[in-house]
């Protein structure tokens, strides 16, 4: 490890669990000793060392580093990457290039702990799982897309259906019925399975790497669940409203986030058009109906950030969410379970 020159001005930093080892240089986010957040870049100095860091979790390590801000260069053309909105939906304050680093230690706490239990989940899909299931599962089961091929993904962008690898209402609903039910059949009473499920829910979310759609399903859904138990039944309407509430409270440039913008976009329209979905007693009418809502609503979001939609993602939609829905997520979780089981 480099040995740093106590005449060079050094900074403290400790990583958080968002960050991505590619090739010799890993970059991610990362909180400065007054609090700020950074993007951060670290250029690895040898294969051992990016083995050593590709081992085990760095949520938590910190660092003592000499470092450069790097100002945010301006943007080829209109339609590439801008690095620049990037940072102000992460609430980054700036970039900073790393030069000099040394190790220091791995922070406890229960966010480290959840990430660390993320990351030895990756592991274990990785050991366990088939090679030509792994990346799928990784962004099924954990919110991860790192395994996922550049090809792989441009296909799914193409069909129009890459929001089924991100872990949104679906899934949590998948998972609430299968451990409500599973309590029910073992006699658990239902008020305790009820707060079993507000305790379990949150964990779930830090475990699928808390992506807004995540936190979304999970917020609504708990704030459904302590009025029940509170014996104050809320409306579904009232809790999707308390749930954005309290996001942008907590967490305000979480709204530049086009992920908070297309999962709660989504859901508004599903929520509010519930009147014209019920119409139909037919499967594929309702199911026509949904995804046409839904498509329908987040294309303006789409063609603002994206300048472009996928044609074919509407007939697609209609083949892949009951294929997800019914066999392939379900699948997924039934895997899991049997390789923790054998």
């Amino acid at each position: 490890m480099p040995v740093l020159p106590s005449e060079e001005r050094v900074t403290e930093i400790t990583w958080t669990d968002t960050y991505r080892i590619n090739g010799s240089t890993m970059r991610g986010f990362a909180i400065s000793e007054n609090k700020d957040k950074w993007y951060v870049q670290l250029k690895l100095e040898s294969e051992q060392h990016k083995e050593a860091f590709q081992r085990h979790s760095l949520a938590g390590l910190t660092m003592n580093v000499v470092t450069e801000e790097t100002p945010n260069r301006p943007k080829a053309h209109i339609y590439a990457f801008d690095m620049e909105s990037y940072l102000k939906s992460n609430g980054s304050v700036g970039q900073l290039q790393i030069s000099q680093y040394e190790l220091l230690e791995q922070k406890s706490g229960f966010i480290t702990f959840m990430a660390g239990q993320r990351f030895k989940m990756k592991q274990h899909i990785q050991e366990h799982f088939p090679i030509s299931l792994e990346a799928e599962a990784e962004a099924l089961l954990i919110g991860s897309r790192e395994q996922m091929s550049t090809d792989m993904q441009t296909a799914y962008e193409t069909l129009g259906i890459t929001h089924l690898f991100a872990i949104s209402g679906l899934h949590v609903a998948l998972i609430v019925w299968l451990i409500y039910e599973m309590m029910i059949r073992l006699g658990v009473r239902r008020e305790t399975a009820n707060w079993l499920l507000i305790i379990t829910l949150p964990l779930y979310a830090l475990l699928a790497g808390g992506a807004p759609s995540v936190w979304r399903s999970v917020s609504v859904t708990e704030i459904v669940l302590i009025s029940m138990l509170l014996q104050r039944k809320i409306a579904i309407e009232d809790a999707f409203s308390l749930s954005i509430i309290g996001f942008v409270f907590l967490t305000p440039w979480i709204i530049f986030q086009i992920g908070f913008q297309l999962s709660y976009l989504a859901a508004f329209s599903l929520i509010f058009s519930s009147i014209l979905l019920k119409a139909s007693h037919y499967y594929l009418f309702q199911s026509f109906k949904i995804t046409a809502v839904c498509q329908l609503i987040v294309y303006p979001i789409l063609l603002y950030h994206f300048y472009e939609i996928s044609i074919s993602s509407f007939l697609a939609n209609l083949v892949f969410v009951p294929l997800f829905s019914f066999v392939i997520l379900p699948l997924n979780l039934l895997i899991l379970l049997l390789t923790f089981i054998l």
